[in-house]
């Protein structure tokens, strides 16, 4: 027979016994899960990295998909291993003002503006490893525009450009491009000289199927095929368009108004975005320029804003 004593402390430690029970079904007094780490930024792989001469060491960021696209510190980054010592640089190998270099020494500072001096270091350290995932894009065709690959210019041909839209807000190219109607190709002759052939000033292109973009569409130009003597996308001009109709004529033409807009790329660079301004609704054509060794070539595309409510 149990006394007083044993019975409560057979008593108490069913209420434990209990309460520990009750605590694994609904989850009282267990372990919480630890907050996950952020994940560290990635290590570059092997071939995005190199060391030069065992002290400088190159470092290259991620490959763009797109030519414009802004590396999110620099495209290179060269560090003086001795020194710790760092300057940003932008693809051909100039420095860049932002961010400014981080000099740990006055030794290292003198190091690295020596290595920006030397051309043979510096063919070094712009030679980064070839980018696999460049941005390949679906072109397609519009009703009564171009075959893109139907007419060759130029020996080698010459490429063809195109572009693409895509909304203000979103940050990535598109992934469609329409090739652009060729309205004038000029080529060098001896002397600075150049001659010119023009395509009849649109002839049919009035015919075409317009493109939808609307004011504030960032507008992408992307340059197709192969190029051995790669040029630049020099301006982009935007011009009201009207359609022309002639009874001599069936086919229908463009006739081009005063210009309303224009970008032009900076020296040394090429066009590859701009923003379209605020223009009334209606039909325009945007002409851009494309300038090679091989000559200047002017693509056409018919493209139409739509008029606000």
């Amino acid at each position: 027979m149990m006394t007083t004593r044993v019975k409560a402390a057979v008593w108490l430690a069913l209420v434990v016994l209990s309460l520990v029970v009750v605590g694994c079904q609904w989850g009282i007094g267990a372990r919480v899960a630890p907050t996950p780490r952020p994940p560290l930024p990635p290590t570059p792989a092997a071939s995005d990295q190199k060391v030069i001469d065992g002290y400088l060491q190159v470092r290259y960021t991620q490959c763009p998909r797109w030519p414009s696209q802004v590396d999110s510190v620099a495209p290179i980054i060269l560090t003086d291993l001795r020194s710790g010592s760092t300057v940003f640089l932008n693809r051909n190998g100039t420095l860049q003002t932002r961010p400014k270099p981080k000099y740990e020494s006055e030794q290292g500072k003198a190091t690295l503006e020596a290595a920006l001096k030397d051309d043979s270091l510096v063919k070094q350290i712009v030679a980064r490893p070839s980018c696999e995932e460049a941005y390949n894009p679906t072109v397609k065709q519009r009703d009564g525009w171009p075959d893109a690959y139907a007419e060759d210019i130029g020996e080698p041909p010459m490429p063809k450009v195109a572009i693409g839209v895509t909304p203000e807000y979103a940050n990535v190219p598109p992934q469609l491009v329409y090739p652009g109607w060729i309205g004038a190709y000029f080529w060098p002759v001896s002397g600075g000289s150049r001659e010119c052939e023009d395509t009849a000033a649109w002839k049919g292109f009035g015919a075409a199927e317009s493109i939808s973009v609307g004011s504030g569409t960032r507008v992408y130009i992307a340059v197709l095929g192969d190029d051995a003597n790669p040029g630049v996308i020099s301006r982009v001009r935007v011009f009201p368009a009207q359609e022309r109709r002639s009874m001599r004529n069936p086919g229908r033409g463009l006739i081009l108004g005063e210009e309303v807009h224009r970008a032009v790329a900076t020296k040394g660079t090429t066009l590859e975005k701009f923003v379209m301004p605020k223009l009334p609704g209606g039909v325009y054509m945007l002409i851009a320029s494309y300038e090679s060794p091989l000559g200047e070539v002017e693509y056409g595309f018919k493209v139409k804003v739509a008029f606000e409510k």
